[in-house]
């Protein structure tokens, strides 16, 4: 599994991503274990407070957390994983396998 961080030049590359599923429960340390930083924090934001965005066997795919305070770097929560297509969510859940046992939840068609 190929996973690339999206540097600032690539950014674009996410406009138009969308909700696919959720994957759960992981903490902000097990998911850094596997994907690195989050590229994206703001404790005061609206909408998303933390956000991890890659390339991930060619498809761009986000993981974060949705109208919720930042969480703790050790609690377990669901994340919202977006994408260009469903493909994402299974994807995300084959990039964080072995960090914990874990659910997936897919939003309906």
């Amino acid at each position: 599994m190929k996973i690339k961080k999206l540097d600032e030049s690539e950014w674009a590359k996410a406009d138009g991503t969308f909700l696919q599923g959720y994957l759960g429960p992981y903490s902000r340390t097990e998911i850094e274990s596997k994907l690195g930083a989050p590229g994206f924090i703001d404790k005061d934001a609206g909408k998303v407070t933390i956000e991890w965005t890659r390339i991930i066997n060619g498809e761009v795919v986000t993981l974060y957390c949705w109208k919720r305070s930042l969480p703790h770097p050790d609690q377990p929560i669901e994340w919202n994983v977006g994408g260009h297509s469903w493909v994402a969510l299974g994807l995300m859940r084959q990039a964080l396998q072995g960090v914990c046992l874990a659910w997936v939840r897919e939003v309906p068609q």
